[in-house]
């Protein structure tokens, strides 16, 4: 069955990425195609079409992505492309977030009208093959006192162009501008492969990332909203343990100072495996905690206390699950944090790494 999931798609709330991933599951042989609309107010969108695009053709549930997808479905269009459903996906906004929303206002208002979609899919109305489906933000508060507390509480009361302090820098010498650079150099990025920024938090260090091909993922709806609305960056709002993206979707994918905050060692072990399966080339880890630090109530910004996840260099070498990693000393915050770093089929070295066991 090849069903044909038609929309603007100017953003990609955790409700879609679900909804789309269900379609594609119900029943075996189904192909998802995306047929992406190129609306006439574009520049009410966050997204270019372009961005758009590549998100959903990383997506391991979609099949394929027609861009732009016919403003009017004819009958031809749905023979020649075999299609057997065609559903409009809607965002639909929910009171909460209304308050909270700008520009992309008119994009809601504009994706729901009645009138242009009966216009739009007369063909496929008539032949009975047609839905709508809606989706929202589906944004809730984090069920536990958590580290994701923390950091949904940072995006949700501080100033959001304060990105040190949104990202946990704040109070610190890290630079940026001049680690991105080090990063481009270290996994020899070449002008139009694509990134995957894991745990990316409100852009400290993405805004010095490639922009072509980015792409953000970060647990915190708040602080992925930031990003967005700053830059217009592609960023999802997604848990890293299981990354909607199909194998070797991004050419480079990088994590900075985000393993810590998974809630226990296995969590982010498993993340490390769900970046080495999306990534084509490399992966980076940076800042691996190696010690506990001191608790600082006053940047937490929520009440009790919280333990970051630690590893050992000699964790790379005699866990099998982290096969392919080599080590070296951190770039930045001395000598209780290094970096990983893994090449496909090629294990990549840098300077000062611990030798794997036998």
């Amino acid at each position: 069955m090849r069903v044909y999931c038609v929309g603007v798609f100017g953003s990609f709330p955790v409700e879609l990425l679900n909804k789309l991933d269900a379609i594609a599951s119900n029943g075996k042989d189904v192909e998802l195609i995306v047929g992406l609309l190129d609306a006439h107010d574009s520049e009410n969108y966050s997204w270019t079409l372009d961005q758009r695009a590549h998100l959903l053709g990383s997506l391991k549930c979609v099949t394929s992505v027609v861009s732009p997808s016919p403003s009017i479905l004819t009958e031809s269009f749905i023979n020649d492309q075999k299609i057997d459903v065609v559903n409009h996906m809607v965002y639909q906004m929910t009171p909460t977030n209304l308050s909270s929303h700008t520009h992309n206002d008119n994009v809601t208002h504009n994706e729901s009208k009645s009138d242009d979609s009966n216009k739009q899919f007369a063909v496929p109305i008539d032949l009975g093959i047609f839905r709508t489906i809606y989706y929202e933000s589906g944004v809730k508060d984090p069920d536990t006192l958590s580290w994701d507390t923390v950091w949904e509480t940072k995006g949700r009361k501080n100033d959001p162009s304060d990105t040190r302090l949104l990202t946990g820098y704040d109070g610190t010498d890290f630079e940026p501008e001049q680690f991105a650079k080090r990063w481009l150099g270290a996994i020899k990025w070449i002008e139009g492969e694509t990134v995957l920024d894991v745990g990316c938090g409100a852009g400290f260090l993405g805004d010095y990332l490639p922009r072509n091909g980015y792409v953000g993922v970060e647990r915190s709806p708040s602080l992925a909203e930031i990003f967005i609305r700053r830059s217009n960056r592609v960023v999802i709002a997604q848990d890293a343990t299981s990354l909607p993206f199909e194998d070797g979707s991004f050419d480079h994918v990088i994590s900075h100072s985000m393993l810590e905050y998974m809630p226990g060692k296995p969590a982010a072990i498993q993340c490390m495996q769900e970046m080495q399966r999306v990534a084509r080339n490399t992966v980076f880890v940076g800042d691996l905690r190696t010690i506990q630090a001191l608790a600082t109530p006053e940047k937490y910004v929520a009440p009790g206390t919280f333990a970051h996840t630690l590893f050992q260099k000699n964790d790379f070498s005699n866990m099998q699950e982290l096969d392919g990693f080599v080590v070296s000393d951190g770039w930045w915050g001395g000598e209780s944090r290094f970096n990983a770093m893994y090449r496909k089929n090629n294990i990549l070295y840098t300077n000062q790494t611990i030798p794997r066991n036998s």
